[in-house]
């Protein structure tokens, strides 16, 4: 190396009072080593993508703070030719470049090169589909290339550069406060998130396409959302749907974002809930729901309550095919009328079923129940055989053939 490219490495490095090998945790306002560096050429940049080591850092968003390992932040680059781009595009951390303001398609198609997992451009305030194809064609080429792209600086996008954004799993958003359904649709297209936080408003359609994606979905910038909009959003597929922004809801949208089929949907920043509203959310069948702490008040009961089968709330035939299996594990008894068709219903669902609790139910139930091959019950000198709960005629229990009786 030569003295000078070893000059502007030391110089970072002690920037920052570490030798090589070091990590380092510092804020936007406290800038590292790296990011006092103005200019670099080829050779320099090369050599500081061969011998940094990377450190932690921290960058403020709309509402949060992204902190991340293996970084080389270079903020106070304000250009980019394209050899110098190709030589950063080697580094496989996280790269930060928010102190460029334009770039153009040669430099975007060398920077695509990029080997890293995060990639923020936050500068950039338009960007037009040409670059928009040339920054993500190397990586939309490849099978499958985890990254985040942020273009957090963008305040306004077209459908056809959208429609060029992909080969980045993850896409950074932010700076957008409007939002039509054709740019929807085509963000909505390719990787795992899209993160929206800018946005105040969304309209039904734009809605729409939205929930068509297979993305999680950060709209954390919404204060207010109407019926329809909850609705088109209820058709949301993917695993995330995150509307942190919502301080309330009334019964009908709360309704209707209970409809969801996403596995996780978060309304942390709800700071109540009126009683039809809550009860209403309470019927939300996905994985996780996150809620403000004075609304999980009033939600949490009403779930336990859903969710616990019993008088109140008593399985049905129709329930006991649809409902989520970890629902049954607290199913202590099988004695209503139609306690029979509940367990023939019971053992027709895909897949195991454990029973651990179960105590109480009849011989004719206990048969229909012990057809499924995989179902788990505790054993069955433990439980009491009930009288018929329908009325018909008492039979003595007979193990099916070929059950192997199982603890759960």
């Amino acid at each position: 190396m030569d003295r000078p490219i070893a000059a502007l490495i030391l110089f970072a490095l002690l920037a920052l009072g570490r030798a090589i090998g070091f990590t380092a945790a510092v804020a936007d306002d406290q800038p590292a080593g790296t990011d006092t560096i103005e200019s670099l050429t080829p050779e320099q940049a090369k050599a500081l993508v061969e011998e940094w080591p990377g450190i932690q850092y921290r960058k403020k968003l709309k509402g949060s703070e992204l902190g991340l390992g293996d970084c080389l932040p270079l903020n106070a680059l304000k250009r980019l030719d394209p050899p110098t781009a190709q030589a950063l595009a080697g580094w496989g951390g996280a790269l930060f470049l928010d102190g460029l303001t334009e770039l153009d398609a040669e430099t975007a198609k060398a920077l695509g090169e990029f080997q890293g997992f995060f990639l923020s451009l936050d500068g950039l305030t338009t960007l037009n589909a040409d670059v928009a194809k040339a920054l993500v064609a190397a990586r939309a080429a490849r099978v499958r290339q985890e990254g985040r792209l942020n273009l957090n600086g963008l305040t306004t996008l077209d459908a056809d550069t959208a429609q060029e954004l992909k080969g980045f799993t993850e896409l950074g958003l932010e700076g957008l406060t409007t939002l039509d359904a054709d740019t929807a649709e085509a963000l909505a297209a390719n990787g795992d998130a899209l993160i929206l936080k800018g946005l105040t408003t969304l309209d039904p359609e734009t809605a729409r396409a939205l929930a068509a994606a297979g993305r999680d979905l950060y709209l954390d910038g919404l204060t207010t959302l109407d019926l329809d909009t909850a609705k088109a959003l209820a058709a949301f597929k993917s695993r995330r749907l995150w509307l942190v922004g919502l301080t309330a809801l009334d019964p009908g949208t709360a309704g209707a974002l209970a409809e969801s089929t996403c596995q996780q949907l978060s309304l942390q920043g709800l700071t109540g809930l009126n009683p039809k509203a809550a009860e209403k959310l309470a019927g939300f069948r996905g994985d996780l729901l996150f809620l403000g702490t004075k609304a999980k008040k009033k939600v949490e009961p009403l779930r336990r309550k859903l969710e616990s089968f019993g008088p109140e709330n008593p399985l049905t035939p129709e329930t006991a095919l649809t409902c989520k299996t970890r629902l049954l594990t607290g199913l202590t008894a099988l004695e209503s009328p139609d306690s029979v068709e509940i367990a023939k219903a019971l053992a027709a669902r895909e897949g195991p079923l454990p029973l651990p609790k179960l105590k109480r139910i009849s011989p004719k139930t206990l048969t229909a129940l012990l057809q499924k091959a995989d179902v788990k019950i505790p054993p069955l000198a433990t439980l009491e055989l009930i009288p018929e709960p329908d009325g018909s005629p008492t039979e003595d229990f007979v193990i099916p053939e070929g059950y192997q009786e199982q603890s759960p």
